[in-house]
């Protein structure tokens, strides 16, 4: 049987977006952080990206905000 998403979400042990952005060897700065374990990368990381290798994987999500 499929795990639901609660129950994904609840096992995850997720490291603090600080973390992940140190082993990728991005700057700090060039993040906008949404907590401890979420951030948005600065245009200026992006443009630097562009002289980079090429990767195999581009990750991208979306917030949308919802009525209450």
């Amino acid at each position: 049987m499929a795990l639901t998403d609660i129950e994904i979400a609840r096992a995850n042990n997720g490291q603090p977006i600080r973390e992940i952005s140190e082993k990728l060897g991005l700057d700090w700065q060039q993040l906008v952080p949404f907590g401890h374990d979420k951030a948005k990368i600065s245009l200026e990381c992006v443009e630097q990206a562009k002289n980079a290798t090429p990767g195999r994987l581009i990750l991208v999500t979306a917030m949308t905000p919802t009525p209450a």
